[in-house]
């Protein structure tokens, strides 16, 4: 047993660059801590002690989000990272020194009682959100890439990819290399190296925009019921990044993106209530009433983020008759029939319909992600409604005239057609979160090349999810974090961009309080550090080049932001001049948008002066009535102080001021 509980602690100092000493690991790595509890447990349950070891795997799963059944039967070195979801089941067998990344699952299939889970062999590695279903063999030195679903057995030294999965080259790659950052994601479709090639699952082509350097950039943009949560703001911090970083080097962007203020059901199997509804129904208002407040603070949000409004934003109601128009040409096609009142997509006469590799087991049983009954008016379980009519969802407020009676556009019909609008018959790089994946953009694709006849879009951009203890971050659970949120904490907006950029944008990223502390420490080092660099001198410019290629380098590589924000700390440390490190950092915030040139405000005197004890007296009268939640108190007081031309600055350390003349 001792033996064993070395060579687990090895296996993360080993794997895990990261891990600094075996006491991080003991104490710090949940992975570590749910290997151990197992091995507990399954002690117990081999010497007649089910109870007791059920009881160790339960803990170990309500504090570590990792599942594994006392059953399981592990071999040494096994290597659980970042492991939030890992489910591996009773009558699984892994082999030695085998890595596991987040929201795995080591699953059975059906209900008998022998053997019915996976066998891994040796040095196995099982990346992001695969799953593994079934009582066969997976052998040594296999790689199975994130999001695959693998349903047969693996030969050894191979790769598998997609759902169901499927065997693979390596395409040069030696297997050795292979890794959770080099297995290609067959789910993301990242861009990669973005000046010359682009990553498409499993190959990388040369990024050529359809028309020269121009493009045509589509992204997904909010259902504004509610407000929008730091998980969704993640996703266009992101793409906010891609955007910048494609005009920065040299494309001519035009970036499109709708506001759903209509059709976006509950569930994305076209079942449910259409969220706007549930909005206004919520807060006793109209459905616009509702579009036009939360749009406005999804924008108000993106500003104090530094995201950029995109060049053409489009409501979903705007645009009816396209909608109208693009159906009508489907029917006409046979892409579509009408059933039960309502217009439907016919996903049969597509010769391939699942184009990504994020669907889970639910998904391609039912063809959703919500656990919902089947559309009996469906042909087919992936067939998708492009028009409602009044014989469904009576109390839909929005409605209009079709040729196929009164009612509302589907969910998916809108960012086909929204796109064709302001894009074109071709579109560049379509962005949305990893959620989208399936179905939506699925469902996109499905109707926009049946329409049009031909490719739509080469290069899709998908963001992860943002985590917090319970998992994945959503407004269906209630309570949710917003921009808002975090400035009522005293934490800069930019503060959290940052703790993005910190990550790259294809893994989850798992948010804590703990972790913007340390993020919002290092940026205000890192601002303080910037503002005390001088501006005598000229540009250097040779070196300013070098320095500025090395940060086109990190961002070429799959946009790898936490790289680009090493780039700033290896300008401060650059062997030239001040002024040269102010002009390429200058150029550097073009893309990253932190606000890294800015003048601080100055000391102010510590007591005696009758003016600066009058302020310091407002703030902490502001202070106080905000801690009681007298907002209008503490608004009368901010008030004053403007009149006084002072300029508060909330940060999480307290409140500075200063005078502007």
């Amino acid at each position: 047993m001792f033996e064993t509980r070395k060579s687990d602690i090895r296996a993360v100092l080993e794997r895990d660059p990261a891990a600094r000493s075996k006491w991080e690991v003991i104490f710090l790595y949940s992975g570590y801590k749910a290997v151990r509890s197992h091995r507990r447990a399954h002690w117990f349950l081999e010497h007649g002690h089910p109870f007791i070891a059920r009881w160790i795997s339960q803990r170990c799963r309500h504090k570590t989000g990792i599942e594994i059944h006392p059953g399981a039967q592990i071999g040494k070195g096994l290597f659980i990272d970042h492991g939030m979801g890992v489910v591996i089941g009773e009558t699984t067998i892994i082999g030695d020194n085998c890595t596991i990344y987040q929201n795995v699952t080591l699953g059975g299939t059906g209900k008998d009682t022998g053997k019915r889970h996976p066998t891994l062999g040796d040095n196995v590695l099982v990346g992001s959100g695969a799953k593994v279903l079934g009582p066969f063999k997976v052998g040594d030195n296999a790689r199975i890439a994130a999001g695959a679903v693998v349903l047969s057995e693996v030969p050894p030294n191979s790769t598998a990819v997609g759902v169901p999965a499927r065997i693979v080259k390596v395409n040069g790659i030696r297997s050795d290399m292979l890794d959770q950052i080099h297995i290609s994601d067959p789910v993301a479709q990242a861009l990669c190296k973005l000046e010359y090639r682009i990553n498409l699952g499993q190959t990388k082509q040369e990024f050529v925009p359809h028309e020269g350097n121009k493009v045509n950039m589509y992204t997904c943009g909010p259902t504004v019921y509610h407000y929008a949560h730091i998980g969704n703001l993640r996703t266009y911090i992101m793409e906010d990044v891609l955007e910048k970083y494609l005009r920065f080097a040299g494309y001519d962007v035009k970036r499109v993106m709708n506001i759903t203020d209509v059709g976006h059901l509950s569930s994305d199997a076209d079942t449910g209530e259409d969220k706007m509804l549930a909005g206004a129904k919520r807060e006793h208002k109209s459905v616009m009433e509702i579009a036009k407040f939360y749009t406005d603070a999804f924008f108000s949000d993106c500003e104090k983020l530094n995201i950029k409004r995109p060049d053409v934003v489009e409501p979903a109601t705007n645009c009816i008759a396209e909608f109208i128009q693009m159906i009508s040409v489907l029917l006409e096609k046979g892409y579509a029939y009408i059933a039960g009142g309502n217009v439907y997509f016919d996903t049969s006469k597509l010769d391939t319909y699942y184009v990504f590799g994020n669907m889970n087991e639910e998904d391609l049983a039912v063809g959703v992600r919500d656990s919902v009954e089947e559309d009996e008016n469906k042909r087919n379980k992936t067939d998708f409604v492009l028009w409602f009519t009044k014989s469904k969802f009576d109390s839909q407020e929005l409605k209009w005239e079709s040729p196929w009676g009164l009612g509302y556009p589907g969910w998916h019909i809108e960012c086909s057609s929204i796109s064709c609008k302001h894009c074109g018959e071709y579109l560049d790089i379509h962005c949305g979160g990893i959620d989208n994946a399936f179905p939506h953009h699925t469902n996109e694709i499905a109707q926009s090349e049946a329409f049009l006849g031909h490719k739509w879009c080469n290069y899709w951009f998908h963001v992860l999810h943002l985590n917090d203890a319970r998992g994945k971050m959503s407004k269906s659970k209630g309570d949710f974090l917003t921009v808002s949120l975090l400035e009522s904490k005293g934490y800069n907006p930019l503060v959290y961009r940052m703790f993005c950029l910190q990550s790259h944008y294809r893994k989850p990223l798992t948010f804590s309080y703990e972790s913007l502390d340390n993020t919002a420490k290092a940026y205000d080092k890192l601002i303080k550090r910037i503002a005390s660099l001088g501006t005598d001198g000229g540009v250097e410019q040779d070196k300013a080049d070098a320095l500025i290629a090395a940060f086109k380098e990190a961002l070429d590589n799959d946009l790898n932001t936490s790289l680009a924000l090493t780039s700033v700390y290896d300008v401060l440390k650059a062997d030239t001049n001040d002024a040269t490190k102010r002009y390429v950092l200058a150029e550097i915030d073009k893309v990253l948008s932190l606000d890294l040139i800015q003048e601080l405000p100055e000391e102010q005197p510590a007591g005696g002066d009758a003016l600066s004890a009058e302020i310091e007296a407002l703030i902490a009268q502001r202070s106080e009535a905000r801690a009681n939640k007298d907002w209008a108190t503490a608004d009368a007081i901010r008030d004053k102080l403007k009149e006084m031309h002072v300029v508060l600055l909330d940060t999480k350390d307290g409140v500075s001021w200063k005078i502007e003349n």
